[in-house]
């Protein structure tokens, strides 16, 4: 299923618990109506509420009686902000405020250690240049700057279970398994996927990947299975690149050799 930012008519209805609203880190339900023809927001994403509370930005004549009573349940926090303060409405605090809070739905999606932020972080900003913005007429900032709608149909959802293909150079015998499994950090420059190995806590690069977007291996129904507990540490970090191999100006991928990265000490 693909939906073009060029076509929001798509016959396609979302709902803030479906799989589009996850991949595209937790967009408000404004954002749905101008993707698709019909967006049911009956049933509140309760990730939203935990990851996006927020203070009301209310005029004065909100600060009496006139509150609105429901506004607990709609995970909201009423407070008056000091006079004077320009700075609290920025444009550029705005900009921050909107990727952290998708930073913290990914992460509370996906029950990642909170040393993952980065990876949380710089997801977060590939989606908010993806995805369309209201006052820029519903286009996306990727197509006012390229003239060209981004490829939403390669994001998968941040966190989930994912599989990534061995090359044949790393695998231990012939009649092993092709495949590794690990956890989705990401899209890497638009050709390929970050996935964390939860065995060796690697980043690895692949674009041959398959993923199982209803399963989380660290969501709170798989912590009592198996799998290895996730401590990262930045001096044991390494990132092993499967596909891809960055050149001095470009990348080009189908290269079967290895590089290695390490953060310096």
């Amino acid at each position: 299923m693909i939906v073009t930012f060029s076509q929001p008519s798509s016959l396609l209805t979302l709902i803030p618990n479906s799989p589009w609203h996850l991949c595209l880190g937790h967009p408000g339900i404004h954002i749905l109506k101008s993707l698709v023809l019909k967006t049911d927001d009956s049933d509140p994403c309760d990730i939203c509420v935990k990851g996006k509370m927020t203070h009301l930005p209310f005029k004065s004549h909100f600060s009496g009686t006139k509150m609105p009573l429901d506004s607990n349940q709609h995970g909201f926090v009423h407070s008056v902000a000091p006079p004077y303060t320009p700075e609290h409405n920025g444009i550029a605090e705005r900009a921050s405020c909107k990727i952290l809070d998708k930073a913290r739905c990914l992460l509370l999606t996906s029950n990642l250690p909170n040393q993952y932020w980065a990876e949380a972080i710089n997801t977060a900003t590939y989606l908010t240049n993806v995805i369309p913005t209201p006052s820029k007429r519903n286009l996306s900032p990727y197509q006012l700057w390229s003239n060209n709608s981004p490829r939403i149909n390669k994001i998968r959802i941040f966190g989930c279970k994912a599989i990534f293909l061995i090359p044949k150079q790393k695998r231990l015998w012939k009649l092993g398994p092709l495949g590794e499994e690990g956890i989705l950090l990401g899209i890497n420059n638009d050709s390929s996927y970050r996935i964390l190995k939860i065995s060796d806590e690697k980043v690895y690069c692949s674009r041959h990947v398959t993923f199982f977007e209803k399963e989380f291996p660290l969501s709170k129904e798989s912590k009592d299975s198996d799998l290895p507990l996730l401590i990262p540490s930045w001096n044991n970090h390494e990132e092993e690149f499967f596909d891809c191999q960055e050149g001095p100006e470009d990348l080009t991928c189908g290269s079967s050799s290895i590089r290695r990265r390490r953060r310096p000490i």
